[in-house]
């Protein structure tokens, strides 16, 4: 597996009141893998072979002209837009020791995405602000998948057009808000909001005759009431409802048939995913630190979730549907500390009752599990600006329709030196240095069938970083207003929610 990434960011201040800032990051990664399965039934034998390459690049491109207002330091407007590309390409190389032809199944995927945004935030008083914006995000996808069967003494290739074609799929969304943010009476506060977003899909193939559309419009109400102590102490309730869309793992059509007992595809007609949310919390700071306590109660409808099926041939089919009805009760913890000026540590623990049901394909299923996670990391500045971290993060199994899927953890070592009058930083990570693989299961049952897999994924890896600085740069205020985190991503079971600003 190899990897590379890099960002370049930069900003002018015009004067006191207008400035513009840019950033580019890009990144890309790639792997190889091959296989061969022995396969002895007792009436005969053979030996298949598999073959694949995975290859993946992102661009990111924002920009963002911030405007301030001499009568007031609160007044301000933002206009931002941001350029975004996802480019998949992903082949898959199968035959048997028995049989001279080979199968090649190619997918090119390209997700583009375009966003234009304007923020207006007005002071109404020194106890009411006002904030209001629009945003449009112009997605397109498309998904160029074949296969082919190439005769190995002739390499003369033949095509399955009933497997050849080229998926479109547009997502654009319009969306505006109105938030209003009240200082009250003894030191309590209340923020306030509303916002509306008018979305329209359009799907259709090259070759295939299935177009689609669906527009739908949603309206996400919001509330915070916060109430500040004087031992810089705070208590909050809130509530929020939010949205998320299938990304393009979830709806490409493309047949994955690599083990061709166990394929797997999207679902173009699938819906989003929609969330509210309650949650009261906690906080104090400290000195040397702080603590965070809260516990929140999610529920979330028309679920997106992987479902495996077996059809009359035996094969295992796995794709995406909107599953059902989910419900999460939880408790947080977040705390960090400061130490003699030189170690900083910060964790955080989540824990929650996860219960989930849902009618597909005329079975009615019901599951439900205690799940959590957390993660634990440590920052020491060493002599002469060199600086030591730790990172470890662990999640427990995820409980899903039919079974659950294994649990994650991970843990990295960093160390990073502070070069040409801390313009620069050089700096040198190691992920799982102990364990160069890690072992995944997954347990899944329906009504004729129980499948455990287990796979094991490369996960070691070493990884070097550089970043230099001109002028006198404060990335803290410089970073982007956009936020798109609406698109639901992955293939298993996420248990977070996006939304849109």
């Amino acid at each position: 597996r190899l990897g590379v990434g890099g960002v370049l960011g930069g900003f002018y201040d015009f004067n006191a009141y207008n400035s513009i800032n840019t950033s580019l990051r890009i990144r890309g990664h790639g792997y190889d893998t091959d296989g061969s399965l022995n396969v002895l039934n007792g009436v005969d034998s053979y030996e298949r072979f598999t073959k694949s390459t995975r290859q993946r690049s992102t661009y990111n491109w924002t920009t963002d002209y911030t405007k301030k207002f001499k009568s007031n330091k609160e007044k301000k407007l933002v206009i931002a837009t941001q350029v975004e590309g996802n480019i998949q390409n992903n082949t898959n190389e199968k035959y048997y020791d028995y049989d001279p032809t080979i199968e090649n199944n190619d997918n090119k995927g390209l997700n583009r995405e375009i966003t234009f945004q304007i923020d207006y935030t007005h002071p109404v008083s020194q106890n009411i602000k006002i904030e209001t914006g629009a945003k449009s995000i112009l997605r397109n996808l498309t998904s160029d998948f074949s296969r082919t069967y190439t005769l190995k003494p002739t390499n003369i290739d033949s095509i399955d057009y009933q497997n050849t074609d080229i998926f479109y799929y547009d997502q654009n969304v319009y969306a505006g808000y109105l938030s209003g943010t009240f200082n009250l009476a003894n030191r309590w506060g209340m923020i306030a909001g509303v916002r509306y977003e008018h979305t329209q899909i359009k799907g259709d193939f090259d070759k295939f005759e299935a177009k689609f559309n669906n527009d739908y419009d949603n309206w996400f109400p919001s509330i915070t009431i916060s109430k500040k102590f004087k031992d810089f102490s705070n208590l909050k309730f809130s509530y929020n409802q939010r949205i998320q869309r299938p990304s393009l793992t979830y709806i490409n059509p493309f047949v994955d048939n690599k083990d061709p007992y166990n394929i797997s595809y999207g679902n173009p007609n699938i819906a989003p995913e929609h969330t509210q949310q309650f949650e009261m919390g906690y906080s104090k700071f400290y000195k040397i630190g702080m603590i965070n306590f809260s516990t929140y109660y999610r529920t979330t409808n028309d679920v997106i979730e992987s479902y495996l099926f077996v059809d009359t041939l035996g094969v295992s089919n796995t794709t995406f549907y909107n599953i059902g009805k989910t419900d999460y009760y939880g408790a947080n913890i977040f705390a960090s500390v400061k130490l003699m000026k030189i170690l900083e540590l910060r964790g955080n623990f989540d824990l929650n009752k996860y219960f989930i049901s849902g009618d597909v394909n005329n079975e009615n299923l019901k599951n439900e599990g205690y799940t959590y996670r957390g993660f634990l990391s440590s920052n020491l500045t060493l002599y002469k600006d060199w600086k030591f971290e730790v990172w470890g993060f662990f999640r427990s199994p995820r409980y899903t329709l039919q079974g659950k899927n294994p649990s994650f953890s991970i843990y990295s070592f960093g160390i990073q030196k502070d070069i040409f009058n801390k313009k620069g930083k050089i700096g040198l990570r190691v992920v799982q240095p102990f364990s160069a693989n890690k072992d995944f299961v997954t347990e899944l049952e329906g009504n004729n069938f129980y499948q455990k897999n287990v796979s094991s994924i490369p996960f070691r890896s070493i990884g070097i970083s550089f970043s230099y600085s001109f002028g006198k740069l404060d990335f803290k205020e410089r970073k982007s207003f956009i936020q798109n985190d609406d698109l639901k991503q992955g293939g298993g079971n996420e248990e977070e929610s996006g939304s849109n600003k």
